[in-house]
Order: C-alpha cells, then sequence, then structure tokens
C-alpha cells in the first residue's frame, strides 16, 4: 500500500509549491490512512507520530493555499479510471 500511495503522491508533485509542501503531505496522508475515528488534522498528525513537534505548518498547509488542489485529485482519478479500464 505505501508504495502505491508514494506513486500517486510522485504523480502529483506538481502540484506542491515546495518540496517540504511534499514531504508535509506524505506525512499527513500516511497519518490520514492510519489514524482512528475522526479523521482530523490532529489526529493524522498524531498518526503519523508527530504529536510532539510543532503543527503549524501542518494547519498552515490547509489554511493557505499551498497546494494545487485539482492536480492531486485528476491523479487519483485517472489513477481509478485505469484501475476500472484492467478489470
Amino acid at each position: 500500500m505505501t508504495g502505491e500511495l508514494d506513486k500517486l503522491l510522485a504523480k502529483g508533485a506538481g502540484a506542491f509549491t515546495h518540496p517540504k509542501i511534499a514531504q508535509r503531505v506524505r506525512q499527513l496522508a500516511y497519518g490520514h490512512l492510519t489514524s482512528l475515528g475522526r479523521h482530523t488534522i490532529s489526529g493524522m498528525i498524531t498518526a503519523s507520530g508527530r504529536q510532539f513537534m510543532d503543527w503549524s505548518a501542518a494547519y498552515r498547509l490547509f489554511s493557505e493555499q499551498r497546494i494545487d488542489v485539482a492536480k492531486p485529485q485528476q491523479v487519483c482519478l485517472d489513477r481509478a479510471v485505469e484501475e476500472v479500464a484492467a478489470d
């Protein structure tokens, strides 16, 4: 599963304005997949093992326009169509 997620994130790398943002998105994506209960930002941070670090960068990721969300959505949609077409 981690390999597939990394492939998706690599295809959508053009959506991030800086490599550090791509790294932060990757950490939060893994936290999102492994968090229990409600999938909040704090839950994703905790599930990714970063609960004792500064959370401000993660919250800025969602409060400021640091990601072109259309690009990752298109990558996921394209990948889903590939999977459906394979069957």
